[in-house]
């Protein structure tokens, strides 16, 4: 247990760590806590942006870990594919985790649902999600072409982000469903596969390495796009909020928007309920740009491979 412990890159987690925590801090606190401007952001950016030096020059020399120990495999950036497949398991699991994260606040602003209810109304995107990765495990498996998946990926999530933007509080159910079943075919669809193709395309020895590296891209990539589409969304529905309703205190105004069944906005009139769901809404909509642009990226990027390309023979 000790020996295994050892191992450990503790060096290289506590860098990382505190350039992720850093980095989010300064995308969510910016312009809702603080001015962008403000010496608070700037010295979290500036943070942030020195613990990632550090952090590559840590791994590049090993520095308190080893070359098969630390975390993050430099090497693989001397590779072209491996960058690919990074950034794609990264676009991809963006188009899953931001309509994940604001779908349900959609309903539970739009339709007053419990967050179980907003739940039960994300199945069909959970459930084409869920079919399409399956699937394509099952088809690659059997006959070793992989591009295709990834063009349906982008080629599907692109344009339901689309739609999704374009989502209003009066959209009827059926077409958000069937926005959700685009999306989630596409981001089910190579998700998950990305790790198989990576450790594919590596030698026997760097397959551990290629399973890190993606679940690397899987969680980081999404976590910072979801950072930046909430600073959007909050930044946005504070202002035009305010501007409906100056009575209230910035305090009261950030409650609404987080707390969707909150008597804040519960007991407004109804055409005034209207009017703030409207603007909360349109504000929330423009998270879905950055889904668009990670499946365009999708697209684009997984041409560094022919359309006829084999896992293997």
């Amino acid at each position: 247990m000790l020996s295994r412990a050892k191992e450990i890159d503790i060096i290289g987690n506590i860098l990382i760590i505190g350039f992720i925590v850093s980095i989010i801090m300064g995308i969510s606190f910016g312009g809702t806590e603080y001015a962008w401007d403000s010496g608070q952001i700037i010295a979290l950016f500036v943070l942030s942006f020195v613990l990632l030096c550090v952090f590559l020059a840590q791994q590049h020399w090993a520095i308190g870990t080893t070359t098969q120990g630390r975390m993050f495999p430099m090497h693989f950036l001397k590779s072209i594919t491996m960058i690919v497949l990074f950034l794609e398991v990264a676009c991809c699991a963006t188009c899953v985790f931001v309509p994940v994260y604001f779908l349900p606040l959609f309903f539970q602003f739009v339709k007053a649902d419990t967050p179980i209810m907003a739940g039960v109304r994300m199945l069909p995107f959970v459930a084409f999600q869920t079919a399409s990765g399956v699937l394509s495990g099952f088809v690659v498996g059997k006959t070793g072409y992989f591009v295709p998946w990834y063009i349906l990926a982008g080629a599907t999530c692109l344009p339901g982000a689309a739609l999704l933007y374009t989502v209003t509080q009066y959209t009827p159910l059926a077409n958000i469903y069937g926005y959700q079943i685009l999306i989630g075919l596409g981001s089910g669809a190579a998700t998950q596969l990305t790790f198989a193709v990576a450790s594919i395309k590596v030698s026997p020895a760097d397959i551990g390495h290629s399973t890190g590296w993606e679940s690397f891209a899987q969680l980081g990539g999404p976590t910072i796009a979801l950072a930046i589409a909430n600073a959007v969304f909050l930044n946005k529905a504070q202002s035009a909020v305010t501007a409906l309703l100056p009575s209230l205190s910035p305090v009261d105004i950030s409650i609404l928007i987080s707390s969707p069944n909150s008597p804040l906005l519960r007991e407004l009139s109804q055409d005034m309920q209207e009017q703030v769901i409207n603007a909360v809404v349109s504000s929330m909509n423009n998270a879905y740009i950055i889904c668009m642009v990670a499946a365009t990226l999708v697209l684009l990027m997984i041409f560094r491979f022919k359309v006829n390309d084999k896992l293997w023979g």
